[in-house]
């Protein structure tokens, strides 16, 4: 048995183990052999960072309780998710890694005008989308991890409706508005890797699509619009063991193709 199939099967059960291994075949990603190639979260799982491809890969559990995945501008969203029995695989695009508190405070800001708590709240969980709008001069802040976060304004409108039908309490909830009125910045950005994923998984995890997908991965890369933020060794709020353990598997995918 390998040894990320064996701790694939210790924090998920060996038939999800299984399928998490096929997957990541069909995916054309070598299995990590060591502790050094992924990161194991606190709550299990793992996340493989993908340097060449300016990705990160999510295995976690689908439900957990120490946040939600939610659809929101400033959060980050996956490029494809793959469930797998009670886990979820995630392709996510990677990006800068901010570095300064003030991006930190306008993510919680924003998320809590639309009912949402960035409750996993520092530097280390917030990125900037390689993109500039109005109000936005060096990118699009957002959350990068998406467990960092869950849904308060339903708790919040639950406890209004009850307050005004016993007590005659106006409720004033937030209409709900748009923060982008053009359009989702991140649909701008990666909707052309989501659909080029899409038709190779719908394809029948065709190999010779999945390769053109990450190529186009790679020319997205290289033109700044998927960006390996974790391997900025300047930034001091990434811890300094990841960028090697980025590199130690970015060595065992380019044997795997041949290059390099």
């Amino acid at each position: 048995m390998s040894f990320f199939l064996n701790k694939m099967k210790h924090v998920f059960g060996e038939p999800t183990a299984l399928k998490i291994v096929d997957t990541l075949n069909d995916l054309q990603l070598p299995l990590p052999e060591s502790l050094h190639e992924y990161m194991a979260p606190s709550v299990g799982g793992a996340l493989m960072f993908l340097e060449d491809y300016g990705c990160v890969l999510r295995i976690e559990h689908s439900e957990n309780r120490n946040g939600e995945r939610l659809d929101h501008p400033h959060i980050l969203q996956p490029i494809a998710s793959l469930p797998i029995n009670d886990v979820i695989i995630e392709i996510c695009p990677g990006t800068i890694c901010a570095d300064r508190e003030i991006d930190t405070k306008l993510v919680i800001n924003k998320l809590e005008d639309d009912g949402i708590c960035y409750w996993d709240r520092n530097e280390r969980n917030t990125g900037l989308l390689p993109i500039k709008k109005l109000g936005f001069p060096r990118g699009v802040p957002i959350v990068i991890d998406r467990l960092a976060v869950e849904e308060i304004s339903g708790k919040i409108d639950i406890l209004k409706k009850y307050l005004s039908e016993n007590f005659s309490i106006k409720n004033t909830s937030k209409k709900d508005h748009s923060i982008f009125p053009d359009g989702d910045p991140q649909e701008e950005l990666y909707g052309p890797l989501k659909t080029a994923f899409k038709g190779a998984w719908d394809a029948g995890k065709n190999k010779d699509q999945i390769d053109k997908f990450w190529q186009l991965c790679s020319e997205f890369k290289e033109e700044g619009k998927l960006i390996s933020g974790w391997t900025d060794k300047s930034n001091t709020h990434i811890p300094e063991w990841i960028p090697d353990m980025s590199n130690i598997y970015a060595k065992r995918l380019k044997n795997k193709l041949g290059v390099g």
